[in-house]
Formats: structure tokens, C-alpha cells, sequence
């Protein structure tokens, strides 16, 4: 994972999710639970996927679930759903 700010308020992450981005076609997006006591998933587009499996979303740092995805760091553990859509 690296996670890295790209404009203020904007955030590149890369995930390591091999099953994920084998899959993912161009448009589809991933369901992201953001910290244990965040209830709902948070829908993200899937911004880029990388030759070695990993995937990209850019994140908009605009609430509680988007300011905990924001300070994950290498290592951090992110549970994610996808990919869904039709793409």
C-alpha cells in the first residue's frame, strides 16, 4: 500500500489486491470499509491497476470514513469488495 497526497485534499492509494485487479475492467469500482466503527462501505473508482496487481482510487478527503482511509499507511489492512459495476 502508499498512499500519497496529490493536490491538497486529494489522495493516490495503491492496494495491494491481486484477486481485485485481475478482474477489473475499465470503469467498474470497489466497495471500501473505512475504519471498524464506520458502518457502511464507501464506493470508490478504480483509477488505475498496475502490471503487478495492485489498484489505484483517488480519494477526496471530505469525511470521517475518507479522513480514515487517508491516514492509512504501508502495512494497514483495508477491507475491500469488488470489483463491482458493469464497467
Amino acid at each position: 500500500m502508499s498512499n500519497a497526497e496529490v493536490m491538497p485534499g486529494v489522495r493516490l492509494i495503491w492496494l495491494e489486491a491481486p484477486a481485485i485487479a485481475s478482474t477489473a475492467k475499465p470503469g467498474q469500482f470497489v466497495m471500501v470499509r473505512c475504519g471498524e466503527e464506520l458502518l457502511l462501505r464507501r464506493p470508490f473508482s478504480i483509477h488505475q491497476v498496475s502490471d503487478d496487481n495492485k489498484l489505484a482510487i483517488l480519494c477526496s478527503v471530505v469525511g470521517k470514513g475518507t479522513q480514515w482511509l487517508a491516514q492509512c499507511k504501508v502495512g494497514d489492512r483495508v477491507d475491500l469488495l469488488g470489483p463491482l459495476g458493469n464497467g
